[in-house]
């Protein structure tokens, strides 16, 4: 068949919905081609299909020449070459041609070539394979392509501008049924993070996995477990490396287990001891630990509230200009990256939201928003307690000295927080250090009474 070309009106042009080209490019070059074409008229005829029925029946839908045509209309020209092409009589026929056209022109981007090929894929009777031999291009091209539709926006800008490559975009089918992660993985498309974002995703995700499996395994057996401070702070447990045994056979054995922090279950076995009988004296130390415990439990809420109160107080600190760069360097430096700190962060900063419950996108979110707003005397109180202060104060093992290094760690921190908050030692804090102190010195007067006793045994021989 002769093709046939003819001038058409270019009021008679209509835009195909289905263009694959959504941006018309720099638009200095578009007026120049306007100007050239008003001049010479266009060169290149368009490719067109007569359109026979509906509203616009008699008029002609672009396959190719969107951009020339539009140059047409903003330089005047009334009509245009064009060759029609009756044969591009379906959807699928009319994205073909229109995305071999555009492989070899400037502008058209991955994601508008994605948008085409998933169009091309959803009408009948097409298939991956299909759509791949139509195009000239390899079934996992086609694949990758499709798959591309379905990213968040930022990450498909994030591809058109060259800030992430198809590689990178693929990691979202990794996580396609996580909202939080998705949105993560949104927000450091094309940013220096997103490698660790990911790591730090994907290692979750493991640790999601394994933690569901062992919770699954403790309920089906009946596992009993213990908490991991419970497995070293009494001795009542020891630890079992044995790899060739089954879990049914640890149970059999009665052993406990500890779900550890990535997942895994660290299993124990009971030591079989005698119940003791305490001794009044010991019966008052422990009345007298677990009275500390509870003290220490109200230290550390007037702790937090101190702080509190000192981060609110300083909202009154007026940045001068030269403290710019101080106060985006602590900002900066704040987190460091590590979602410990933000959950630390929320105890004192009363966003009305805690981490009680994981750091969700909503919490972090709420902690950096909070922290964008601080001045550079309230940013120095926060970071001095995230970085220079001991956590954990409601316990009172943390206020246990039994080396040298121990006490020296627990004074520097008590000064610190005394130079900085003007905060002393509260009366709870004091009786735990007491209690250990006296521990201490108990334990050392017996390993004195027993060197003196190997002493006279060696005098004796």
């Amino acid at each position: 068949m002769t093709p046939e070309f003819r001038m058409i009106p270019v009021a008679d042009l209509v835009e195909h919905p289905q263009n694959p080209r959504d941006d018309l490019g720099d638009p200095q070059k578009l007026a120049e081609l306007a100007n050239d074409i008003a001049e010479n008229g266009n060169t290149e005829a368009l490719h067109v299909f007569p359109i026979t029925e509906g509203e616009n029946a008699g008029k002609f839908l672009l396959i190719a020449g969107h951009r020339r045509t539009e140059a047409a209309r903003l330089g005047n020209v009334a009509e245009l070459y064009a060759r029609l092409r009756p044969d591009l009589d379906s959807l699928d026929k009319q994205l073909e041609t229109m995305l071999r056209e555009n492989t070899h022109r400037e502008g058209l981007t991955p994601i508008n070539e994605a948008k085409a090929i998933q169009a091309m894929l959803d009408c009948e009777g097409m298939s991956v394979k299909k759509v791949a031999k139509r195009i000239h291009r390899s079934e996992t091209f086609i694949r990758s392509r499709a798959a591309m539709v379905k990213l968040p926006e930022s990450a498909k800008s994030a591809i058109d501008a060259g800030r992430m490559t198809l590689e990178q975009s693929q990691i979202f089918d990794e996580f396609a049924d996580d909202e939080e992660a998705t949105a993560e993985l949104t927000k450091n498309a094309g940013t220096t993070d997103w490698g660790f974002t990911v790591n730090r995703l994907r290692n979750a995700k493991v640790r999601k996995f394994k933690t569901a499996a062992s919770e699954q395994l403790i309920k089906d057996l009946g596992i009993k477990t213990i908490s991991s401070y419970d497995s070293y702070s009494s001795n009542k447990y020891s630890r079992d490396y044995d790899r060739d045994k089954t879990p049914g056979e640890r149970v059999a054995e009665g052993q406990v287990a500890v779900l550890g922090s990535q997942g895994d279950l660290e299993w124990y076995q009971v030591k079989q001891t005698g119940k003791k009988q305490l001794t009044e004296a010991e019966i008052a130390d422990k009345k007298r630990f677990k009275d500390i415990g509870a003290g220490l439990e109200q230290a550390d809420a007037l702790w937090l509230e101190h702080v509190e109160r000192k981060i609110s107080a300083a909202a009154g600190h007026f940045d001068r200009p030269e403290d710019a760069p101080a106060v985006l360097a602590l900002r900066k430096s704040m987190f460091a990256g590590y979602s410990a700190d933000r959950a630390r962060a929320t105890r004192v900063l009363g966003i009305g939201v805690t981490a009680e419950g994981g750091m969700t996108a909503d919490v972090v979110a709420a902690v950096d928003a909070r922290v964008d707003k601080l001045k550079l005397l309230q940013l120095a109180y926060l970071h001095a307690f995230l970085h220079l202060m001991k956590d954990s104060l409601h316990k009172p093992s943390t206020w246990h000295c039994k080396y040298e290094w121990d006490r020296t760690s627990l004074q520097k921190f008590l000064d610190t927080r005394r130079e900085i908050f003007g905060y002393e030692v509260t009366a709870y804090e004091q009786e735990a250090i007491d209690y250990w102190d006296e521990k201490e010195r108990a334990a050392t007067a017996e390993s004195s009474d027993n060197d003196e006793g190997w002493d006279l045994e060696d005098d004796d021989a």
